[in-house]
This record gives structure tokens, sequence and C-alpha cells, in this order.
């Protein structure tokens, strides 16, 4: 359970540094840099420790389909990039296919 624990703070790290840096580029703030820098650092010890008991074939679709819905949607609702229909089915069914890896 600890594992499992791990890798979603891992996921949630490296969706929040992803978007700390993007915050940090489009406010030429390096305090926001320097915080999505210090969190895909934090995020990597997270993971790698929930690598000792998942399946890399489980935990890295986990980390890179949830970690794009994620962020997908902080861009779409609030830094107001543009989405359309085929992206919304597009992370439904990442989705759905990291919920089908998941439960096996």
């Amino acid at each position: 359970m600890i594992y499992w624990l791990a890798l979603f703070l891992a996921l949630f790290l490296n969706a929040f540094s992803n978007i700390a840096v993007k915050i940090g580029a489009i406010k030429s703030s390096k305090l926001f840099i320097l915080a999505g820098l210090m969190g895909f650092g934090i995020q990597f010890l997270f993971y790698a420790f929930a690598l000792k008991k998942i399946n890399l074939s489980i935990a890295y679709p986990i980390m890179v389909g949830s970690g794009f819905v994620i962020i997908s949607l902080f861009s779409y609702l609030y830094l107001k990039e543009h989405m359309n229909i085929y992206d919304f089915v597009g992370m439904f069914l990442i989705f759905v296919g990291v919920l089908l890896i998941s439960v096996r």
C-alpha cells in the first residue's frame, strides 16, 4: 500500500512540477521554475521507491497517462489553453486505458 501511495505522490508532484515550470516560463519567475525543478527531484525519489514493488509496466503508464490528463485539464481550466473535442475524447480514452492497466 505504501508503494502505491508513493506512486500517486510521484504522479501529483510530477504534474505540479510541469505546471510550475509552465507558470514560471509565462511569468519569467525563477521561483516557479525552481519549485518545479525541486518537485521533479522529489518526485523521482517517490517514483523510484514505488518501483521497488510495483511493476514498471503498470507504474509507467499510470505516471504518463494520468499525468497527461491532470496537466491537460489544469492547462485548459486555469491557463486557458485551447482544447477541442478530440483532445477531450483522447484524454478520456487515456484515462480508461490507465484504469484497465492498473486493475490487472
